[in-house]
């Protein structure tokens, strides 16, 4: 697991009812890039990041690591390294990447149905009956994070490593492999996955 987010609302029409017949108007509202918060609940927390951007002329990927294409959204929007904005888009890019890696496997690192998602996830079979067991087989592997929510890769057919020190040469000498880790909850699910990618432990 590689170290390193609730959906911008839905813009529409509102039409008011006219005590004489008149036509509707429609009023609409221009989105902020930086400002708009990702709903955690939102069914794809990533495609509502990406997707605040689209009036600036963004056309998210889904294919691709997400990560990947959060560099590629600073290249094409020119946006300057350390500027507010940049904080800002880091900051609800990290907290979209937390939300979507909840939706997709949960938060309770007590939910047995969590461990049972990313078991099969990664290839676990048959899928373990008890947390207990669930977390140990899941514990004999390292995987990274990033790729967990990368959807071309499809289940069971993730790279796994038997050290932290092998997730860690990986993850490192691969583009967009390391995960915001500074955005995730202590004692989440996603916490309890982190590995020490730039100061692995040899084993």
């Amino acid at each position: 697991m590689s170290t390193q987010p609730q959906p911008a609302p839905t813009l529409g029409a509102d039409s008011q009812p006219q005590a004489k017949p008149k036509r509707n108007r429609i009023r609409t509202k221009r989105r902020r890039a930086t400002t708009v918060a990702v709903n955690p609940e939102e069914s794809d927390a990533l495609t509502a990041f990406f997707e605040r951007f689209g009036d600036r002329g963004f056309v998210y990927d889904p294919e691709k690591r997400p990560t990947i294409e959060f560099s590629r959204l600073n290249r094409e929007l020119e946006i300057e390294k350390y500027s507010t904005e940049s904080k800002d888009i880091w900051k609800a890019f990290g907290k979209a990447m937390a939300a979507q890696f909840g939706i997709k496997f949960g938060k309770n690192v007590n939910d047995l149905r969590a461990w049972q998602r990313l078991c099969k996830r990664i290839g676990i079979e048959p899928l373990p009956t008890t947390l207990e067991d669930a977390r140990a087989k899941f514990k004999e592997t390292h995987v990274n994070i990033v790729e967990l929510l990368t959807p071309r890769i499809k289940d069971g057919e993730m790279e796994t490593f038997e050290t932290e020190e092998a997730l860690a040469i990986y993850s490192c000498s691969t583009p967009g492999l390391i995960y915001p880790r500074k955005f995730v909850t202590g004692g989440s699910l996603l916490w309890y996955l982190l590995r020490h990618i730039l100061t692995p432990v040899r084993e």
